[in-house]
């Protein structure tokens, strides 16, 4: 009943249905007027015609109700369309700035590994120059190490040279220190003999 007190209430805002004026030109099926009520007679009771009238208002009601559901479908599925392509804009631009970013990647790997080479061949030269050095160092430590063993060994012989000549020296020097004495003492002889000759004569 509540649905009809309904009906009636609201019926008369409508533009499409049945009002409360029994002149009214606007009718639907199912909803006849008091003309129409009267020539059917018995087949037609009361409690019919008003259930039809409540089915057709829930009808109305349904149809509206869908109409709104469906206008907010399509008011759903435009907002989902417009995010959409705002969704394949931003996935566009996405795409692109990672293309980007792997060819800016890829430039600098391959910068990276030129780098990583020339330092590698660097590092090698190093450590050939290095070895090289150290086997230099090594030869000249050898060869100093023969120079020291030269050096002590002219040394020694200088030394033992220096030893035979102050040996050889001082033997020389004791037969030439005693002919010189003897030839010293000879000539003063010599010198007294002919002062004592002299001293005779004048006597």
């Amino acid at each position: 009943m509540s649905c009809i007190c309904e009906y009636f209430i609201h019926s008369k805002d409508r533009d499409i249905g049945v009002t409360s004026d029994s002149n009214s030109k606007i009718s639907l099926p199912g909803s006849s007027n008091n003309k129409e009520v009267s020539s059917l007679g018995s087949d037609a009771s009361a409690s019919e015609i008003a259930s039809a009238r409540a089915e057709i208002w829930l009808l109305k009601k349904s149809v509206h109700e869908n109409r709104i559901s469906i206008e907010n479908l399509e008011n759903l599925v435009k907002v989902m369309m417009e995010r959409q392509n705002v969704m394949l804009t931003e996935m566009y631009r996405l795409k692109r700035s990672n293309f980007e970013l792997r060819e800016e990647c890829r430039i600098q790997r391959d910068y990276h590994s030129m780098e990583r080479n020339a330092m590698l061949r660097e590092l090698h030269d190093i450590r050939q120059l290095l070895s090289n050095r150290s086997k230099m160092l090594e030869e000249t430590t050898l060869k100093n190490a023969e120079l020291i063993n030269s050096v002590q060994d002219a040394n020694e012989k200088i030394y033992l040279m220096g030893m035979k000549y102050l040996k050889l020296k001082n033997v020389n020097y004791q037969p030439l220190m005693i002919k010189n004495y003897s030839e010293s003492s000879d000539e003063c002889e010599e010198e007294l003999g002919d002062e004592c000759s002299e001293s005779e004569k004048s006597d």
